[in-house]
């Protein structure tokens, strides 16, 4: 089922529109990876000159984010026959539309504004709540939340999962690489967008590929699929105690659209989440009109259950309502 998100970052209008058209051409695509989880290896990325547009977080502080142009260049540029793994079609009206079908595309080509706003509040906590730990971010797509904690802040293990495979190779790692530290491309002396429209950065030097080889080593991973099948590549225990589940942190935004993904990432906290002491935020609208999703239903699901708890740490009226929820365990 297909619906569409009529808003873009910075935007105010938050209506989704459920769509009549057929979508028997677009379940039959390649490019569906439902029954499908594995891991891109983020050192393998070859030698190439990536495009992005600054994205303004707060005064002083933005991120680039690789533009749409460059994306449909690349594609339109490359051979099927030769991409290997990668060589399910990427419908071109994707890169541009709002819409998300629901187990199929996932709307990780847009960057969504509840992004925005999570990559704000990261800004705002405490460096000891990354120091030393294991943070995912589900549903990353442009991955801004991720930016900002990899270009900001000591970690110990940082990985990003999205549902599909070819958003990771066309859009999170590109970003991961024009936001590196140390990179020209961090734009912490920014002051004005209007003063820059694109930054283009070569990805070809051996210091920047070793610094991305390191830690796609040791610290960064990139996982595609369906979020109920992560135990299984990071081989979980399924009878393993909660105080097992392995990530200190999650971070999360724009997910909680259908009852249905409200509840896979509501089960996902419980499997995923550490015990006693792990969080996770989610960033999202209270409502998506036409959808049954927002966090309105989340919270509802967490009342029922009372195995994990809510607050709201961030607000933004107007429009549609947006917030940030802090979720932990009952203890």
């Amino acid at each position: 089922m297909s619906f569409s998100f009529n808003f873009q970052v910075d935007s105010e209008a938050g209506t989704i529109d459920w769509e009549s058209n057929n979508n028997s051409k677009i379940e039959n695509n390649e490019f569906a990876q439902s029954s499908e989880f594995g891991e891109l290896v983020i050192s393998n990325q070859p030698a190439q000159v990536f495009e992005y547009d600054p994205i303004n977080i707060i005064e002083d502080y933005s991120l680039l984010k690789r533009t749409l142009p460059d994306i449909r260049l690349q594609l339109a540029s490359e051979d099927p026959l030769n991409q290997g793994d990668h060589s399910q079609p990427v419908p071109l009206d994707w890169i541009d539309q709002n819409d998300v079908i629901q187990g199929v595309y996932e709307g990780g080509f847009k960057t969504w504004e509840s992004s925005v706003d999570l990559s704000q509040y990261l800004l705002k906590l405490d460096p000891s709540e990354f120091m030393g730990k294991s943070i995912i971010e589900l549903g990353c797509g442009s991955s801004l939340p991720s930016l900002t904690i990899l270009n900001q802040f000591q970690f110990g293990q940082l990985h990003l999962s999205d549902f599909n495979l070819q958003v990771l190779r066309l859009v999170t790692v590109p970003n991961l690489i024009g936001n590196l530290k140390g990179r020209p491309g961090i734009l912490q002396d920014f002051k004005a967008s209007e003063d820059v429209d694109t930054v283009m950065i070569e990805y070809n030097s051996s210091e920047n590929q070793d610094q991305l080889s390191q830690l796609s080593q040791n610290q960064l991973r990139c996982f595609y699929g369906d979020w109920n099948k992560l135990g299984d590549i990071l081989q979980l225990n399924p009878a393993r105690h909660i105080s097992e589940n392995p990530y200190d942190m999650i971070i999360t935004s724009e997910t909680l659209y259908t009852p249905t993904v409200i509840h896979n990432l509501y089960n996902n906290l419980l499997k995923l989440l550490s015990y006693p002491h792990g969080k996770c935020y989610v960033a999202a609208k209270t409502v998506y009109f036409g959808c049954g999703g927002g966090t309105l239903g989340f919270k509802q699901l967490i009342d029922q259950d009372s195995k994990l708890n809510y607050k709201v740490v961030y607000e933004v009226e107007g429009g549609v309502k947006r917030e940030i929820l802090l979720v932990q365990w009952n203890n």
